[in-house]
């Protein structure tokens, strides 16, 4: 009978013995027993009312799609920034293309590589979920662990000495090293554009958002940006905002400085919580008579992270467990704040125009990975919750909010 590694999620002690009891030489967690299972025995499982998840394969790092890796937002804004670029190289005046540096904003093809002799940022990939012990070798290494992929690939940053040791640990199954083809630049879809610039039109100023793999490394990058004359709309811990010409060779400079994370045409975001109620029928709705707010329930909500000081929340928040980054929940990607104020904001940081759907309940925000992560299924996240109930001591007929997104930017 065919093997299949899987991860078996459980609630109960019951539970938990049955996995150990089907699954050989498991690894066991307080959660989860992950290990090889005869495949006509996951039935068993699953009536025993443990929830099953398969293992995939680790992909290739030479052949993996760039929608695997970031999403399929992000790889279609790539493509647009090589197709922009290259109609440009072509349809440009004389002048422009023979400006220095110009035949470098046609691609990432001819980007510089990372220097290996220099500290850089990797993809780690393990043979399943992190574990305590493999935590705490990479712990002893040195190596901390920044951020988590929709393949389920880890962001590090190592040194040079580094890089052969965490690559022979025995759980690692992977490690590629992060170049300017996982940076961007990105830019946003705007219908059928032209090949080039229409004659005598302007040459278009643009904004960029730069997000930073550290914090640590925004003077750093600052002051690359000042000696290249690029101008600065503002700047936070972890992002700088720019504005460049849509030919500025630094397009392809930016996305090759090791500091960088991601290289980003900022879209100015739009708000609908002001019309999702209504089309709920709770408000402006006599004939539902929805009067209920949630108050006195737990809505329990596992994704990126929470930013606990929002207005919207004050005074409801019964618990934070930060699982997928331990002792951090903060939310630099902010899908999880914005996942929890569609569930229950209060409407306190817009006067009332913009609440949730139950403005009244409490929040368990339980942190279950860093900005990138994708979930597929339910599997993972429920058992994230799962354990954050647990470690709350919750009554587990309190309601359950299980995030489900399936890029980066939904």
């Amino acid at each position: 009978m065919a093997k299949k590694r899987v991860i078996a999620f459980f609630m109960h002690e019951t539970e938990q013995a049955a996995a150990n009891r089907e699954i050989q030489g498991g690894k066991s967690t307080d959660s989860y027993v992950m290990g090889e299972i005869d495949e006509n025995r996951i039935n068993a499982l699953e009536a025993d009312g443990l929830i099953i998840q398969e293992l995939p394969p680790v992909p290739a790092p030479a052949t993996l799609p760039l929608e695997e890796l970031h999403g399929v937002p992000r790889a279609i804004a790539h493509r647009n920034f090589i197709a922009r670029a290259a109609g440009a190289a072509a349809a440009a005046s004389p002048a422009i293309a023979g400006l220095p540096g110009f035949e470098r904003t046609v691609g990432p093809t001819d980007a510089r590589a990372p220097d290996l002799l220099q500290p850089q940022y990797f993809f780690l990939w393990l043979e399943g979920p992190l574990l305590e012990e493999w935590r705490a070798q990479l712990d002893g290494l040195g190596v901390e662990l920044l951020e988590t992929y929709p393949t389920g690939a880890y962001k590090v940053r190592l040194e040079p000495a580094q890089v052969a040791p965490v690559s022979n640990l025995p759980f690692v199954t992977q490690l590629r090293v992060f170049d300017a083809e996982d940076t961007g630049p990105d830019f946003v879809t705007r219908g059928v554009e032209p090949a080039g610039p229409p004659a005598n039109a302007g040459r278009a100023m643009l904004c960029f958002d730069i997000r930073l793999h550290r914090a640590e490394d925004a003077t750093k990058v600052k002051e690359w940006l000042s000696n290249h004359h690029v101008a600065i709309a503002g700047a936070t811990a972890r992002k700088i905002r720019v504005y460049l010409l849509e030919d500025a060779p630094e397009l392809s400079d930016i996305p090759a400085l090791p500091e960088v994370a991601s290289f980003e045409e900022y879209v100015a975001p739009t708000l609908h919580n002001d019309r999702a109620r209504v089309l709920l029928g709770i408000d402006h709705n006599p004939a539902t008579g929805i009067q209920q707010t949630g108050a006195g329930q737990i809505v329990a909500v596992a994704d990126t992270g929470l930013d606990d000081q929002h207005p919207d929340f004050q005074g409801r928040i019964v618990g934070i467990v930060a699982l997928g980054r331990p002792t951090d929940h903060s939310d630099p990607h902010g899908h999880g704040t914005h996942v929890a104020g569609s569930i229950l904001g209060d409407g306190t940081a817009s006067a009332g125009a913009l609440c949730g759907t139950a403005p009244g309940a409490q929040l368990l925000s339980v942190i279950a990975g860093c900005s990138g992560w994708t979930w597929r299924t339910t599997s993972r996240p429920r058992g994230f919750v799962r354990r954050g109930v647990s470690k709350r001591r919750a009554h587990p007929q309190q309601q359950l909010g299980l995030g489900y997104f399936v890029a980066l930017h939904d």
